[in-house]
């Protein structure tokens, strides 16, 4: 079960949250989870891929990373414009992407 404080689907001000929470299954009935800016560092790593050079970022101060992280959430649509669509991953990259 997920902690309380991350069950809020919007912030204070009413904006939607847009926080990705990421439930890790280490043993039967054992999860670890993650949340904002480290569930989608921890997503990466788990990629196995370049991407996973992200992980260095897991490091950096949290304020500064949620800070970053929350301005890269609320303007994705600007950044992904140009696709309409989400394209379907070629066979190369099954290795890469999480079950």
């Amino acid at each position: 079960m997920l902690p309380s404080e991350w069950r809020t689907v919007s912030s204070m001000d009413g904006d939607p949250s847009g926080n990705v929470v990421l439930a890790e299954c280490l043993s039967i009935g054992e999860y670890r989870f993650w949340i904002g800016a480290n569930a989608m560092l921890r997503s990466l790593l788990l990629t196995n891929s370049i991407a996973s050079a992200c992980w260095i970022f897991y490091f950096t101060p949290p304020f500064f990373k949620n800070m970053i992280y929350r301005q890269i959430a609320k303007n994705r649509h600007k950044f992904s414009s140009k696709m309409k669509a989400c394209p379907i991953p070629p066979k190369s990259f099954k290795d890469a992407l999480l079950p």
